[in-house]
Formats: structure tokens, sequence, C-alpha cells
């Protein structure tokens, strides 16, 4: 019988897709869809471009300047797929224009974005499903009008800020 668990246990571990991350180096520039500036190497993403869903864990750690979103033709986001995080540690998210941060159209369920160690997050908008999380010491401002949180929801811890510079 206790072989039998430990087989079924081994089989479900092998079984469990593995977790990869992509990790910001900046290696190159603050833009955040330059693959240059991304360790892709433990995840099978090879491609970082707006509104093309990152299928993997996203990490933004100790950046030495501010990561942006930069301004390309239309309005964009930095999409991450459903159920993957996108985390800020100790680091800037600067949106150029009038973009964000997202998951999927039509999306049930969209990602996460963690925002700690006194991270700032600061975005036009975010879409489709996202959660964020913004930690103690740390802040989140939306600079889109109307509804710059869309269809998605913020969680704030006591001491953090949350703000909106033109939302109506």
């Amino acid at each position: 019988m206790m072989r039998s668990v430990v087989y079924a246990s081994l089989l479900a571990l092998l079984a469990a897709p593995a977790s990869a991350d992509i990790v910001w180096t900046g290696a190159v520039s603050n833009d955040i869809f330059d693959e240059a500036n991304w360790d892709l190497s433990n995840s099978t993403v090879t491609i970082v471009d707006p509104n093309v869903s990152i299928d993997d864990d996203i990490l933004i750690a100790g950046a030495a300047s501010p990561v942006e979103i930069t301004n390309v033709s239309g309005q964009v986001r930095f999409q991450i797929g459903n159920g993957y995080t996108l985390t800020v540690d100790a680091s800037v998210l600067n949106t150029v224009n009038n973009d964000g941060v997202g998951g999927a159209p039509g999306a049930s369920l969209g990602p996460n974005v963690i925002v700690r160690n006194g991270g700032s997050f600061n975005t036009f908008f975010i879409s489709n499903h996202t959660i964020l999380d913004v930690a103690s010491g740390c802040s989140a401002t939306f600079g889109g009008g109307s509804t710059p949180i869309n269809a998605s929801a913020v969680n704030i811890t006591a001491g953090a800020t949350l703000a909106f510079t033109a939302e109506t």
C-alpha cells in the first residue's frame, strides 16, 4: 500500500508542469517590450510584445531605473496570461503614454500583479480580470480617465498608496 502511494505521488510530481520565471535584466534599455531586457532562459516564452499574452510568471526586481511600457502605436497593454503573476519588487513600472497592464481579452481568470518592497506601479489602466496587490510602503497610480480599473480589482494593504490622476 505504501509503495502505491509513493508511486502515485512521484507520477503526480512528474506530470505537473515546471514553473519558470521571466526575469527583468534591463540589459539594453528601459523598454519592457525589448526581449534583450529579459532573461527568458528558464521559460518557453520567446517574445515580449504588446497585447500578446506572456504565459509565465514575470519578475521585475531591483531594477536600476524605471521599467517603461513604451509608447507604441495605439493603446496597448503588457499582457499576462491567465493565472500568471507579474511581481514588481523594489522597482518602478511606468507607462509612457495611455497604456496599461492586463490579461487577454475575454479571459475569465486574469493575471495577478504584486507590488512589494517599496515598488511603484504607474499605469494608465489595468484590465481583463487583473488582480493588483499593493503592499505596505508601495504605491499604485492610475492615469486613465473614466475606468482605469476595468473588469479588475485592487487589494491595498494599510500603509500603501493608491492614486488616480485623471479618473472621472
